[in-house]
């Protein structure tokens, strides 16, 4: 099966230790007529990426739309076993 989401850049940052670095954060689109029927199926949804090739992350303007496809979604067979960080005494 084939997912599809329409999104745009949220928020484009970077910080002090990796200049070069950006976390770029993309939000489903809501807004407008043409994503009426989109945000129907896909209300709410955030994608964060922390991307260090300056010519990918240079793709990610703030407010630039995208339609991420998510091809072959397929579920895990096997339960992954999730590993709980200790909590600090």
């Amino acid at each position: 099966m084939t997912v599809q989401a329409r999104m745009f850049v949220q928020r484009v940052s970077q910080t002090a230790h990796q200049p070069e670095a950006r976390e770029v954060e993309l939000t489903v689109i809501t807004r407008g007529d043409e994503a009426k029927e989109w945000a129907k199926y896909t209300p709410s949804a955030t994608l964060k990426m922390w991307i260090t090739n300056p010519a990918a992350h240079e793709q990610f303007a703030v407010g630039r739309e995208f339609l991420l496809t998510f091809e072959d979604v397929t579920p895990v067979r096997e339960p992954v076993e999730v590993k709980q960080w200790p909590t600090p005494a």
